[in-house]
């Protein structure tokens, strides 16, 4: 995970800006800005979460490096698959954006992508 993406969630975290949990992002998916997921889970709930994301058209993060895991980054000490992002500046989305693109062209292993 890049500096930047830790960054951004360390401040969600500290705003009291983001959301855990298939179930409570499914239920608030409008209000959310960005996702990222941990591409260690496969379930039913996960592919729901992507769709109405993608329905919504808020970008998706899934973490690709197993050596970054969501809930290392946000200091909590239970698992957490999926995380949202309530606020977030669209320059910092699109500098993710940019950033991801940079990371793709130069490897096939970068920590993470966006859907």
């Amino acid at each position: 995970m890049t500096q930047l993406l830790e960054k951004i969630v360390r401040n969600a975290i500290a705003e009291n800006k983001y959301i855990f949990g298939s179930k409570q992002i499914l239920s608030s998916i409008q209000n959310s800005k960005l996702i990222i997921i941990s591409k260690l889970i496969d379930n039913p709930i996960l592919v729901k979460v992507i769709h109405e994301a993608k329905k919504e058209n808020i970008p998706i993060i899934i973490i690709q490096n197993h050596n970054y895991k969501i809930e290392k980054i946000c200091g909590i000490q239970f698992r957490a698959s999926v995380m949202s992002i309530t606020s977030i500046n669209d320059q910092n989305i699109k500098l993710l954006l940019q950033e991801s693109q940079n990371i793709d062209s130069k490897s096939n292993n970068s920590s993470y992508k966006f859907k």
